[in-house]
């Protein structure tokens, strides 16, 4: 763990000239202040009896967590959040010459399952309206999932499968020649026949390629006109609101401030996820890495991971920023529930 350090005068080039203090009160008195300026610790909390800096920030932070929450109900995303001092693997956020960093995480209620859906059936029912059409409302859910927390989902499975498998190869040929020269195979169908490589033929063999990729190509006006179910214009719908959302002057998001990837460790945790069909590649390739992550030991199942500065204007930007989290989850939910087959 990381903690606040106190300088010491310097004695010699034996005796530290910095002495760490762990406990939480390092963080909790600097909250503490942070919280009062941004007033979230009220006078009548302070009067309370035996009022002290943990007990002030827990009451502060779950009266604001449960409000904010409140204001954006949901029906399968079930969060909670904590505050602690984490390990920041990449060194950027926490140095010893400087103050404290409170981290934010967010984690999955441990009484609520981890949603999962496959896609399949009502996004091809889509493309049966109109070729292109679930690709197009695909491609909503997928710049929607990259502002929310850790989403496990087809676009995260095809990159860890590129890890897993593909070795960052080319091709399926260059994959099947690396392949042959590593594991003393003959030819190239002495491989395909005797091994159980994953190509990327196989990996897309009941799956088509745009669900990896999904693009919107299709006017608005086309997708309305073949909307011709009440389905495909409630999905439409669903769209819509995300996409206003989304590009309103007022959204603050971007996917690098949403998530745990901060802290450097391995994400193993995931607000949902997405499956194409179950059981299916996407969900082997989440799977395998999940379960190498948990091996190497340095991973962490936060869902998103924020480090703060103990200040009040820090504390406001955190607040605002992830107020449009749950914003957008809950305007998700809606669109999920729609195109989406729980598992």
């Amino acid at each position: 763990m990381m903690s606040h350090a106190l300088s010491l005068p310097t004695i010699s080039r034996e005796v530290p000239t910095r002495y760490h203090i762990p406990g939480e009160a390092i963080l909790a008195a600097p909250l503490a202040i942070a919280l009062i300026d941004a007033e979230l610790i009220t006078d009548s909390m302070l009067a309370e009896p035996a009022a002290h800096e943990h007990k002030l920030v827990e009451q502060a932070l779950g009266t604001w967590w449960t409000e904010l929450n409140a204001r954006n109900p949901m029906k399968y995303f079930r969060w909670t959040l904590h505050v602690q001092e984490l390990d920041d693997l990449t060194g950027r956020h926490e140095q010893e010459d400087s103050p404290p960093v409170a981290w934010f995480c967010i984690s999955q209620q441990s009484d609520f399952e981890v949603p999962r859906w496959t896609l399949q059936r009502r996004l091809l029912e889509l493309e049966a309206l109109l070729p292109g059409f679930g690709q197009e409302v695909l491609a909503v859910l997928l710049h929607t999932c990259m502002h929310l927390p850790n989403a496990l989902d087809p676009w995260r499975a095809v990159e860890w499968a590129d890890w897993l498998w593909w070795n960052h190869s080319e091709n399926d040929a260059d994959l099947i020649e690396q392949f042959r020269v590593d594991n003393n195979y003959e030819t190239a169908d002495d491989v395909l026949r005797d091994s159980d490589i994953m190509t990327r033929e196989r990996f897309y063999e009941h799956m088509p390629r745009w669900v990896t990729a999904p693009r919107q190509t299709l006017p608005k006006a086309t997708l309305v006109a073949a909307a011709t179910t009440p389905f495909a214009r409630d999905v439409i719908s669903a769209c819509d609101a995300l996409s206003a959302f989304a590009s309103s002057s007022t959204f603050l998001l971007c996917p690098s401030d949403v998530g745990s990837h901060r802290t450097g460790h391995e994400m193993v945790g995931g607000c949902m996820v997405l499956l194409w069909t179950c059981p299916g590649v996407v969900g082997q390739a989440i799977d395998e890495a999940v379960d190498l992550a948990y091996q190497g030991g340095e991973c962490v199942e936060f869902i998103d991971s924020y480090p703060l500065e103990l200040n009040s204007a820090a504390f406001h930007n955190y607040a605002a920023r992830t107020e449009q989290i749950l914003q957008l989850a809950a305007l998700a939910e809606r669109l999920i529930e729609l195109i989406g087959e729980p598992v």
